[in-house]
């Protein structure tokens, strides 16, 4: 089944490759059409099963439909509507101040449109600036825990998230301070999933450098998109060679992923140290390519390298560099948790 896949990934790939000389022009399916903040992510913290209570009115804050719809402040109790995935964008310790994406069970997330001053919803496929919120804890700084009273607030305005008379109905993003309609209760909070740091064995003696091209793709594209609809890549979304079955992508954002042509066979579910002058990534081969597939694109995207190297793109977003030349080296088997 991951035929079409794999066609689909490196088809990616090519364009990819092309965008360095021009030869493709990207398109933005983004309705918000601000910068993608997800580069600035190093190492982000993963945290499942959030919820917000409001101060004022113990209403649970709830993405309608569990997302795709406005968001809303009406539960009494913390249900699948009230439970969110908070995406803290440079990891470490979620603490005040940290800029967060926040995640319904669809997948889709916290937006607000125009940067605030209207409703909330959970319906965004995108990260980027409307998408995006500080998390504030009304005590002042450091490391926020369960029972801490927070707000959250627009990055590219300054609006804060409001539920009018403490919920009862839809939630605003249109604050213009942390008062009590702002003031929320978070609950749920666990150590969360950090991606390996990056770095770790690349200072190994011995190992052997060699050369690729790096190009990189997404898991989950959004739906609409080209990957998506072009390419298959809904369909095969969370899907890798050298795993079974679908993973999620709270998991796929969690793993430092790479595709590797041509070599699969040595290399999977080996760590490969990346390397660009000083900067350093390990990441895990799950996934590869085949020139049948796509009409010889792996062997033209590869070039005079010694391999292609496809990104996932949360991986990317934490490798923070162009596609291009890179170097790599082979680590053996993972130390990390491989497909589980």
């Amino acid at each position: 089944m991951l035929h079409s896949k794999r066609s689909k990934l490196f088809l990616r790939a090519t364009c990819s490759a092309l965008l360095l000389t021009g030869a493709c022009t990207p398109v933005s399916n983004s309705p918000d059409e601000q910068d993608d903040v997800t580069g600035a992510a190093s190492s982000p913290l993963l945290i499942s099963g959030v919820s917000f209570k409001t101060v004022l009115g113990n209403r649970y804050v709830g993405a309608r439909n569990n997302g795709g719809s406005d968001v809303i402040a009406t539960a009494t109790a913390a249900q699948a509507w009230e439970k969110f995935t908070i995406d803290d964008i440079n990891g470490g310790a979620l603490e005040s101040g940290d800029s967060i994406f926040i995640t319904a069970g669809t997948g889709q997330y916290f937006q607000a449109a125009n940067g605030g001053g209207s409703t909330l919803n959970a319906a965004s496929w995108n990260r980027q600036g409307w998408e995006t919120f500080r998390i504030v804890k009304q005590s002042g700084s450091g490391p926020i825990a369960n029972g801490d009273i927070v707000g959250l607030q627009a990055v590219t305005t300054g609006h804060w998230v409001s539920a009018e008379n403490g919920g009862g109905s839809t939630v605003f993003a249109y604050g213009a301070a942390l008062g009590s309609w702002e003031q929320l209760t978070i609950s749920g909070l666990s150590g969360g999933t950090t991606p390996p740091p990056s770095g770790t064995g690349c200072d190994a003696p011995g190992l052997v450098w060699k050369t690729a091209n790096k190009t990189n793709y997404t898991s989950y594209p959004d739906p609409g998109s080209e990957e998506c609809t072009k390419y298959n890549g809904c369909t095969w979304a969370g899907q890798f060679a050298a795993c079974s079955g679908k993973k999620s992508e709270a998991w796929v954002a969690a793993h430092n992923i790479a595709a590797v042509f041509p070599n699969m066979n040595a290399l999977k579910l080996h760590d490969i140290c990346l390397k660009s002058g000083t900067k350093t990534m390990v990441v895990t081969v799950l996934d590869t390519c085949a020139d049948s597939d796509c009409s010889g694109c792996c062997t033209q995207n590869k070039g005079d390298a010694d391999a292609l190297i496809d990104l996932e793109s949360y991986t990317n977003a934490r490798w923070g560099l162009p596609d291009g030349r890179i170097q790599w080296a082979d680590l053996g088997p993972t130390k990390g948790s491989g497909c589980d």
